[in-house]
This record gives structure tokens, C-alpha cells and sequence, in this order.
């Protein structure tokens, strides 16, 4: 299965952050970039981070070259709050950075949140598979968050690339 998994990554990330330094910050700690989505107003989906984050907010998805082990999840996710508390300003987050992986079969995003369909992991990370792939193309699931389901177009173009690069 190693040979089919790729480590995804979301990065929500706040004005004080521009595109070009996100993607530096993630190519510098988890891993040379193959593929971003175009960057789109998170503000729109929810408002969950404005009162630690602020208004503005942006996020892009990324997928990370090279082959993942899906059982190192919890420990990228650590990785992850890690370079999220480097980049701290005055106790509030200017990133939030969300792991994951995906396979032809489905994307899976590792979170602290605890809800239907999240599987226990480590330590209070859970698994959560967002989409799946079915009938030609990634389905959401009940859970799924909204700005994963507007963007299986470009999921589905990266399962593409998979079919060619795998």
C-alpha cells in the first residue's frame, strides 16, 4: 500500500503570511511540493480560526513527492503542530497545517477533532477519511468538510497524476 499512498497537505494560513513563504515553509519541513490547488478564501467555509487567526485567510492543498507510510499519520500531524508553534505570534497561530494522505482509493486527514467517522490514533489524533473514490471520481461523505468537497476536481486530478506517476 506504500507504494500507492501519497502525503497530502492543507495549510490554512493567515495575511501576515504570504502564498510563496507558506509553500517555503512546507517544502523546507515536510517535503518538496508536486502539485498545489490554487489558493482560495477560507473565510468563506467557516469562521472557525478568525478569533486566533484573524480575517483573510487563505488555504491551499498540497501534494508532498514521494511515497508515505499511512502509519506514520500521527506522528506527521505531530510534525505538523510543531511547525505550527514555530510560527506562533504572541500565543495565536499563523498556519494550521492539516496531514494527511491520499491513495486512489480515498484521501484521509489526520485531526484532533472527534467526530462520526473519526478513528483513534495516538495521543488524541484521530483519522478521518474525507472523500472516497467511486463510480470515476472522489465522493464526499456525510462529514466531509465543505471546501474538500468543492475541490474534488482538483482531487481527482491529482489521482491522475498518481495513475501516472505510481
Amino acid at each position: 500500500m506504500i507504494d500507492t499512498c501519497l502525503r497530502f497537505i492543507a495549510v490554512v494560513f493567515s495575511k501576515s503570511i504570504d502564498i510563496d513563504k507558506c509553500i517555503e515553509i512546507v517544502i523546507e519541513n515536510i517535503g518538496e511540493t508536486v502539485v498545489c490547488s490554487k489558493p482560495y478564501d477560507f473565510n468563506r467555509y467557516t469562521s472557525y480560526y478568525t478569533d486566533e487567526m484573524g480575517e483573510g485567510l487563505t488555504k491551499i492543498m498540497m501534494l508532498i513527492k514521494g511515497y508515505f507510510n499511512p502509519h506514520h499519520l500521527a506522528n506527521l500531524k505531530k510534525e505538523t503542530m510543531s511547525i505550527e508553534n514555530h510560527y506562533r505570534v504572541g500565543g495565536a497561530r499563523k498556519l494550521n497545517i492539516d496531514p494527511g494522505y491520499i491513495t486512489p482509493s480515498k484521501l484521509v486527514l489526520a485531526t484532533h477533532k472527534d467526530y462520526a467517522g473519526a478513528i483513534a490514533l495516538l495521543e488524541g489524533i484521530n483519522a478521518i477519511v474525507e472523500l472516497i473514490y467511486h463510480g470515476g471520481t472522489y465522493r464526499e461523505l456525510l462529514w466531509t468538510y465543505r471546501d474538500y468537497s468543492d475541490n474534488i476536481p482538483f482531487f481527482n486530478d491529482v489521482r491522475k497524476y498518481m495513475e501516472l506517476w505510481l
